[in-house]
Formats: structure tokens, sequence, C-alpha cells
């Protein structure tokens, strides 16, 4: 995680003291800049829709996806569509700073262009009968605390919820499309092409050390930053950079170290959806049990 030394620093003046870096490479918390905060990410599954709860360090996210019939776009009439909605609660960060609506604005750009857009979420299979009946999908993503690095836990929510969310499955022609009951029929996912995270990666003043799942002091301290969005195959979706000049060789740095963070924030989310599924599959079965 070492960054090539040829990378622009930061003036000396804009070097605060919150963004520490030991010569080891050990970050005021203790953590390596490898290393992320402690991870949990809670799941839910209702009819047609599905909640993910995340916790990433103080940073606390709530994600819901829900599906719902309807009629599809007049100039889209075997398409079905994807709406995206990102708020934060007022003073997130829990202090006396100010909300920045930058990174709602980040996250809801995010998800557009790499689900809506970018083809992650496959909308032409979620036509029912063309011109007259598809799955309409709501995506709500709220920042509840930001602690630091809210876009990846944002978009890691929202991930996981459009991963474990599931559709009924509906029958029919026409106006007579009907949706099978959830206890004789298992429902479906959604058709997703991939599972694209954002992962930041911050480099503080002295442009030496690149870290992951930065705190909001490192973010505010940090010279520059990277944002990578990659799939569960390491496969680049969204790629974007700001603060001081990076040079070829530095961005390589920063997407090999998001890579590996990616890779680990997938294989995790792949873990909570197989124990989610697992526990709403039991729970189906007592309920259809108690109810003989």
């Amino acid at each position: 995680n070492q960054v090539p030394a040829h990378c622009t620093p930061a003036p000396q003046s804009n070097m605060p003291a919150a963004f520490v870096i030991t010569p080891q490479g050990i970050r005021r918390d203790g953590r390596a800049g490898h290393d992320g905060r402690e991870l949990d990410v809670h799941l839910e599954r209702g009819d047609d829709a599905a909640t993910a709860e995340v916790s990433l360090g103080g940073t606390r996210v709530i994600a819901r996806a829900s599906c719902a019939l309807g009629a599809p776009d007049t100039y889209r009439p075997n398409e079905g569509s994807l709406r995206v909605k990102v708020d934060g609660a007022p003073r997130s960060r829990d202090d006396d700073a100010e909300d920045d609506p930058t990174i709602i604005h980040e996250a809801r750009r995010f998800l557009e262009r790499c689900y809506r857009d970018g083809g992650a979420l496959d909308v032409e299979a979620l036509c029912v009968v063309g011109g007259e009946a598809c799955w309409q999908v709501a995506l709500n993503v709220s920042l509840l605390i930001d602690r630091g690095n809210a876009l990846e836990a944002m978009t890691l929510g929202a991930a996981a919820c459009l991963k474990h969310v599931r559709c009924r499955v509906a029958t029919g022609t026409g106006d007579s499309v009907q949706l099978a009951d959830v206890d004789s029929v298992v429902p479906l996912p959604l058709p997703l092409t991939r599972l694209p995270v954002a992962v930041p990666v911050v480099i503080g003043p002295s442009c030496r050390t690149a870290c992951v799942d930065p705190d909001c002091n490192e973010e505010a301290a940090a010279a520059a930053s990277y944002i990578a969005g990659l799939d569960a195959h390491g496969e680049l979706c969204f790629s974007q950079s700001c603060g001081v000049g990076l040079d070829p060789e530095s961005l390589a740095t920063c997407l090999a170290l998001a890579k590996t963070r990616a890779k680990q924030l997938h294989s995790y989310l792949e873990q909570m959806c197989k124990e989610a599924d697992e526990t709403w599959r039991q729970e189906r079965i007592n309920l259809v049990r108690n109810s003989m």
C-alpha cells in the first residue's frame, strides 16, 4: 500500500495531524493501510422486499429494496425499472459539523450509473408481459451516522438488499397477471448481472501511504482519494479520483488495494446472504407447520 514517491505531495500547511501514519505504516487507530474497521450486515426479507442494516466502524446505513408490479414505460415497453433514492439524516456525523451533501450525491450517482444505466440489473428480465406489466424495483438507502467511509457502507447496503430480495413468480397474460403464493412457489431473485460496491482509497498528505476504509478524520485530512467500483470478480465498473494529481503508477497501487478490499467485502456479503437465506427458509417452514 506504499504510493510511489513521485506522487505530488500536498503543501506542508495542509497536513493535519488527523492523518497519522507511523514509519511502520500503522494508522492512529492501530490499523494498517489495508485493514478495515469492524463490519456487520444484518439482513431481513419480507414479501417482495428486503432490508440491509450496515454497521462499518461508527458509520450506520440502512438500505431497502422492494419490488412491485406496474405498467412499463411507454418508450420502453419491454423493460422494468429501477428507482434509486439516497438520503442522509440531519447532522449524520453526530457532532457539530454540518452534513456534506456530496456523499449523498456520489452514492446516488454510483448506484444509478452501475445498476440502472450500467446493466448490473437486467431491466429487460424484469418484464412480465410486454407493454402490459413489469417489475418496478425501488432502492432506498439512508445514511444514519457518518463516521467515515459512508460511500462504501451505502453501496454495500444497496448491494446486500438487492441480492437478498426475492420477487414472487408472476403468471398470466395481459391484464390477468397474478402473483404466486410465496409458500407454493419459491420466489425469484432479481436478475443481477454483477454486484458493484464502491471502495474508496485515501492517500495521506505525505503521499506515502494509501489506506482503505478511512474514518472521517482521515477523509478530511487526505490529500487525494480514489474510488473503485468493483464486483465480486474484481472487474472495474466505476472509477474516480480527486485531490492532488495521481500518476498511473499511483492509481495502480490504489486499484490493487481496492481490489483486495472488494474481495473481502464480497466474500463477507456472500456468507451473510447464505445465512440470511437459511434463516428465511426455516422461518417459512415453521410458519407453514404452525398453520397446519
